[in-house]
């Protein structure tokens, strides 16, 4: 779990959009801090991914997750 957090802030745009990808199929709720970061990621695939990974973990913190993806996705 730890390795996938931390590659969220690599230097490799395709290794972090992986690590947010992977923590949305191991739907473990401690991965909702380091997500809601991704979801501000310079890149817009990591945003995507980091988006809907928490959409997976139903982040009732994180308000229209599926309205972001939509947005964040059209504009990439």
């Amino acid at each position: 779990f730890e390795v996938l957090v931390d590659l969220l802030t690599v230097q490799q745009p395709e290794d972090r959009r992986l690590a947010a990808q992977l923590l949305g199929v191991r739907l473990d709720a401690a991965a909702v801090t380091a997500l809601r970061v991704a979801a501000r990621d310079t890149n817009a695939s990591v945003r995507v991914q980091a988006l809907n990974a928490l959409g997976k973990l139903h982040d009732a913190q994180t308000p229209a997750v599926a309205v972001a993806v939509a947005v964040v996705a059209a504009v990439a």
